[in-house]
């Protein structure tokens, strides 16, 4: 009786831990949220700090979080872009694109040509530029820039028909329409494949991806060449990888798996009608973001063995937009980012 006393009072306090095998568990707290969307807007972005705030956007404005939900505005234009350590972003201000850190203040200013895309480096330090042109009424890439916010340029490549691209401090991995390479800001190529990827994530010179037109496979890449092929159950959904690019996952419609140095150490049946977003911290945990059988968003956090530790309800769009599920660099918080509402818990636990 005094076990179940203890274990509702815990819940209750918002406080709930799943042990596993070995009395391992963690435990995860709502720090504070929902904070709803301002002005009746919606939160189309989202990236949690080290210091336990967030940078949110709403599409056009963006905003600093802080503890207990404070919301705070920075800035706005025309459209924001967020470095996704949430060191830095950007605004769109007619023809020029801005650079600030995350106090706001200015770090320097860029031209935006029509059809210009930016993203931001951890900091704010480097910035993405593909030069575009219009083909049959399509914007196609044609090369991409690698610059600093005062507007001194690194390198610029050629790029004809880049699809998807992740920016790190050190590097770019990108992919063409045959091919995936990485490349240092300075345009010193890291490793290229040819290979026709559907999607990818990419950390410290370790990728996982999904090959276009091979349904059911993850690969696993250690700086270009093929560390392990594993096959899945169904489409690949969601793709992570942990910042030292050790741990990562893979989702389907219904299935997690779950990776340490390429080889599956899990397969699990995940509780969901499908897997919306994934996330792999640094402490070794795998939290995964979905739409329950109601209509309701769930969250649901694993060990690296695919062990459940924790499992909680976003909440906020019920039936309607899924919860997306964000790690704050080092792992000990978590942000869930809804169109109307954004939350923020706190993790103890989990084994490095």
């Amino acid at each position: 009786m005094r076990d179940t006393t203890l274990r509702l009072a815990l819940i209750a306090l918002g406080l709930a831990t799943v042990q596993g095998a070995q009395g391992a568990g963690a435990q995860v707290q709502k720090a504070w949220g929902p904070v709803p969307a301002p002005r009746e807007g919606v939160f189309v972005e989202a990236a949690p700090r080290t210091d336990g705030t967030v940078l949110a956007a709403t599409g056009n404005a963006v905003f600093l979080l802080g503890p207990g939900g404070t919301l705070k505005p920075l800035g706005s234009g025309d459209r924001a872009e967020l470095d996704p350590a949430g060191g830095a972003y950007g605004l769109w201000k007619q023809q020029s694109f801005e650079i600030f850190d995350a106090s706001g203040a200015s770090l320097g200013s860029l031209p935006a040509p029509p059809f210009a895309r930016f993203k931001l480096a951890a900091g704010g330090k480097v910035v993405y530029a593909p030069r575009i042109e219009v083909r049959r009424e399509e914007p196609w890439v044609e090369s991409l820039r690698l610059v600093r916010p005062d507007g001194a340029v690194l390198s610029e490549l050629p790029a004809a028909g880049l699809e998807i691209s992740r920016l790190e401090t050190d590097r770019i991995v990108y992919t063409l329409p045959t091919s995936l390479s990485a490349r240092t800001p300075d345009g010193q190529e890291l490793w290229s494949i040819s290979l026709q990827v559907h999607k990818f994530e990419s950390a410290a010179n370790r990728t996982i991806l999904g090959p276009r037109y091979v349904p059911g496979r993850v690969v696993h890449l250690d700086k270009g060449r093929q560390l392990a092929e594993t096959p899945v159950e169904g489409v690949v959904w969601n793709l992570a990888i942990a910042p030292d690019g050790r741990l990562s996952a893979a989702t389907t419609r219904t299935l997690l798996y779950v990776f340490q140095d390429g080889k599956r150490t899990a397969q699990v049946q995940l509780p969901v009608t499908y897997a919306n977003s994934l996330a792999v911290s640094e402490r070794g945990l795998v939290l995964v973001g979905g739409q329950g059988a109601r209509g309701e968003g769930r969250l649901l956090l694993y060990d690296r063995l695919g062990k459940l530790l924790w499992q909680g309800e976003a909440g906020v769009d019920r039936g309607g937009y899924r919860p997306t599920v964000l790690f704050a660099p080092g792992g000990s918080r978590f942000a869930v980012l809804e169109q109307r509402g954004l939350s923020v818990y706190d993790v103890q636990g989990g084994q490095p």
